[in-house]
């Protein structure tokens, strides 16, 4: 399956946000360094978005992921890491890490997974 215009969501149904929606919806995925997800939204992300083409696509399917759940352990989609909630409702896990990275690449999660704790105790 192709999604070539992200405004048709090619994997859900139609969205109305004209041009320019779709070229901020595109940059903003574009300029993102992680995905921060539930469950739920990673599961129909993750059952999806792997079969996709084009560079939204390319895109979700490379950059890492972190779902926050207490029920999910080990997520199968590419570069995904399961996140739990601390007592306290902060996450805790910080130190997930999606399979087979460099360890150039796991310092640049570990500073993701804190920008998200950040994120996650600001909210």
């Amino acid at each position: 399956m192709t999604c070539l215009r992200p405004a048709l969501a090619g994997w859900t149904f139609a969205i109305s946000r004209g041009a320019e929606g779709d070229k901020f919806k595109l940059d903003e995925a574009l300029d993102a360094e992680a995905l921060l997800l539930g469950r739920v939204t990673y599961e129909g992300f993750a059952a999806a978005w792997p079969s996709m083409e084009g560079e939204f696509a390319d895109k979700f399917n490379s950059m890492p992921k972190y779902v926050v759940s207490s029920t999910l352990q080990e997520p199968a989609w590419k570069d995904s890491a399961a996140v739990a909630l601390g007592r306290k409702g902060g996450l805790k896990g910080g130190r997930a890490r999606p399979a087979k990275m460099t360890p150039e690449e796991r310092s640049e999660q570990a500073k993701h997974a804190a920008r998200a704790r950040w994120a996650a105790r600001r909210s």
